[in-house]
């Protein structure tokens, strides 16, 4: 989890854009999401290459207070062939946006893990 550094828009087609192409060359898969102050974010994949990605988002200066809310390993990946899958909590009411996160991550058999993005969308604005 982070908070973005920056007041106003942050260009997150910017970011995606480079995660996807980075993360897909890397083997790394996972779900961002981001409400235009604070970002979620699972990344999984082999251990080497997780921290590096997460080396880079650290140093990225355009969010800060980075936290890491769990670093373990997993038997299978929870997030499929997404290179880095996004949901906008402003392109739908909040309580669609809530909807349609659970949907998002229906397939995750991680409980604690399928709480955290839920209970996200549920608290962006």
């Amino acid at each position: 989890m982070s908070r973005a550094a920056l007041s106003g828009d942050v260009d997150l087609d910017g970011i995606l854009t480079v995660s996807r192409v980075r993360n897909g060359s890397d083997g790394i898969t996972g779900l961002l999401l981001a409400d235009g102050t604070r970002f979620l974010q699972a990344l999984e994949g082999e251990a080497d290459a997780v921290r590096a990605c997460y080396a880079r988002i650290a140093l990225d200066d355009r969010h800060c207070d980075v936290v890491t809310v769990a670093d373990e390993p997993i038997e299978h990946r929870q997030f499929g062939s997404w290179s880095m899958d996004y949901r906008d909590p402003g392109l739908v009411s909040k309580g669609d946006y809530k909807a349609q996160m659970a949907l998002n991550v229906a397939g995750v058999t991680d409980m604690w893990l399928r709480a955290m993005f839920i209970g996200f969308a549920v608290l962006s604005r």
